[in-house]
């Protein structure tokens, strides 16, 4: 049972959402030479039916999503220091609906390639830069990026740095329901987080973490237009974790 949406209310509590989902997910892991290689299938699937009433009246609907899986991750050794992973993936999203709000039905898919290189060049260093490449069915091709680092100046103590950039197409309900807009662009993103952590013998440690984060065409609901809407100029969140 959920609360009515203000203003729209009628007064009755009739308000009422049932969701189910199930998932599974499938592996191998096995070596060819140098190469490490993991395999994977997975789904998943989630329905949600929401019945309730307001101003203009009561509506019963229900909203299934399906998603497909399959993945490829390599890795091989570079010396005795580096280390390379890369892959790719295919990811394929089903949408229907169907009720007082009208049936419908929609598909989209991603595919991605993705590489990582790992090295170290001191016991006390260690150092990674990552790429992708995802290409939507409907948005086309997107590069993000990120590089990191975590050094140990002590044996107690550890600072980290993360820098990256962000990538995220609508998802289908925010394109297709009666609450969606075809007119929707996708996310990006930029991000840069700051830690330091202190270390008390093998269990103990105090960790803190400077977060900034920037967003263009962030994807929100409008309560204006009633529907998702893309929120104008550039979105920012920063603040510290403890």
């Amino acid at each position: 049972e959920y609360d009515e949406g203000f203003p729209l209310g009628d007064g009755t509590p009739d308000e009422i959402a049932n969701s189910k989902s199930a998932g599974l997910r499938v592996f191998g892991q096995f070596a060819t030479g140098a190469v490490d290689h993991e395999v994977s299938v997975q789904a998943y699937r989630i329905e949600r039916r929401y019945r309730d009433g307001n101003i203009f009246g009561t509506s019963d609907n229900t909203y299934t999503g399906k998603r497909q899986k399959i993945a490829y991750q390599g890795a091989v050794n570079i010396g005795g220091d580096g280390r390379f992973v890369f892959g790719a993936d295919w990811t394929g999203e089903d949408y229907d609906q169907f009720g007082t709000f009208g049936a419908l039905a929609a598909r989209t898919a991603t595919s991605g390639v993705f590489g990582e290189l790992r090295y170290a060049p001191s016991d006390r260093l260690d150092l990674s830069a990552a790429l992708r490449h995802d290409d939507h069915s409907d948005f086309g091709g997107h590069t993000t990026g990120r590089v990191a680092l975590a050094w140990r100046p002590t044996d107690d103590l550890i600072l980290r740095m993360q820098a990256g950039t962000g990538f995220r197409a609508p998802s289908n309900f925010e394109l297709y329901s009666a609450f969606g807009s075809l007119t929707l662009q996708p996310e990006e993103s930029r991000n840069v987080d700051l830690g330091v952590e202190k270390r008390f013998g093998e269990q103990g440690f105090i960790r803190a973490t400077a977060f900034w984060l920037a967003v263009d065409n962030l994807i929100d609901y409008d309560l204006v237009v009633n529907r998702y809407n893309q929120v104008p100029g550039i979105s920012r969140r920063k603040g510290i974790e403890l």
